[in-house]
């Protein structure tokens, strides 16, 4: 809680003159680490989506979904259109800045810069998302090597990036995962999203494929922001998981941790998939025998600086080629 005096605002529209007694019992929920899952990258009418953002909204929430960003391209007015989400889901403003050189997104303020338009050369992006910053946004560079790449540099101080885009083939989300692991070997913390870049429904293409998981001090936006900052998270090719934690002592995912001895505990793994223990001196496949709904792995990790974990399926169906989940590392001091 905040400390400091609160004022409570009551519709009290008829009191008699002499007044009234008033007696409030306050109740405190406190925060908890908790695991949510949710969509960073859709599209409504606003730009060139085909569902509202209510439509939108009722479709997440009709998922499960926890959070859910509709990220239009250079448009806000989507942000006007979520202040009453369903029961359960917290809603993040967002816009994606488009430019022929490359997208990215902007989580957490209505109104991230005051013009999208134009926007001409690497200098004035560069002042966009400084712009941006200052307005309290998340900046998480999209679809780095898809058919619109990322052309500004990677170097390019981010937030996030996108390693896996719902609209973008195996054979362009691959080599972002093989760029950030390397980015990770040069001692290089960027904390990993995924998002569907849902347009409108079409075969293979849902919202929450793939998904993004973090864990949060609560389910307001804030905290989903911070989470997300901090790489508390993973992703997965669906809504239904595979889930992961993994904590080092006090440490999880995300963060630095000071022990070596990790636990990873895994949820809802399927007969024949793989789990893949990766850090910057190689990498270990542990196979899973059967379904499980609880699968741990141990291992101690002398003179690795991270670790990080994949599953993969067996045989990927032709739609994914993808792993069934991507985690953040723990970093090891």
């Amino acid at each position: 809680t905040v400390p400091g005096t609160w004022t409570i605002i009551a519709g009290a529209y008829h009191v008699e003159d002499g007044g009234v007694d008033v007696r409030y019992d306050v109740e405190f929920t406190m925060k908890r680490r908790q695991l949510l899952k949710g969509d960073l990258h859709c599209h409504s009418t606003a730009s060139d989506g085909n569902l509202t953002t209510a439509e939108l909204m009722q479709a997440a929430a009709k998922m499960g979904l926890d959070f859910l960003c509709v990220s239009d391209h250079n448009a806000f007015s989507q942000n006007d259109e979520m202040a009453a989400p369903p029961v359960g889901l917290t809603m993040l403003p967002g816009m994606e800045l488009t430019h022929y050189d490359g997208h990215v997104n902007l989580m957490g303020a209505r109104r991230p810069i005051r013009c999208p338009f134009p926007m001409n050369g690497k200098e004035a992006l560069l002042e966009r998302l400084d712009e941006a910053r200052a307005a309290g946004a998340l900046v998480s560079v999209n679809h780095p090597f898809s058919d619109c790449p990322w052309r500004f540099g990677l170097e390019l101080s981010m937030d996030c990036v996108e390693i896996w885009n719902g609209g973008t083939p195996p054979e362009q989300n691959l080599p972002a995962l093989s760029w950030w692991h390397a980015e990770l070997c040069r001692d290089r913390r960027l904390p990993i999203v995924g998002g569907s870049d849902f347009h409108h429904t079409e075969p293979m293409r849902t919202l929450a494929c793939p998904a993004t998981w973090v864990y949060a001090d609560s389910r307001e936006p804030g905290d989903i922001l911070s989470a997300l900052r901090a790489g508390r998270g993973f992703v997965t090719l669906g809504h239904k998981g595979p889930t992961i934690d993994a904590p080092v002592g006090e440490a999880g995912l995300g963060e630095a941790a000071q022990g070596r001895h990790v636990r990873a505990e895994f949820g809802a793994l399927c007969a024949g998939d793989v789990v893949k223990v990766i850090t910057d001196l190689g990498e270990d496949h542990v196979p899973v025998p059967c379904a499980m709904a609880a699968f741990a792995v141990e291992r101690e990790l002398p003179g690795a600086r991270f670790v990080r974990f994949e599953v993969w399926a067996a045989e990927p169906p032709s739609m994914a080629c993808m792993p069934r989940l991507i985690s953040n590392p723990i970093y090891f001091e």
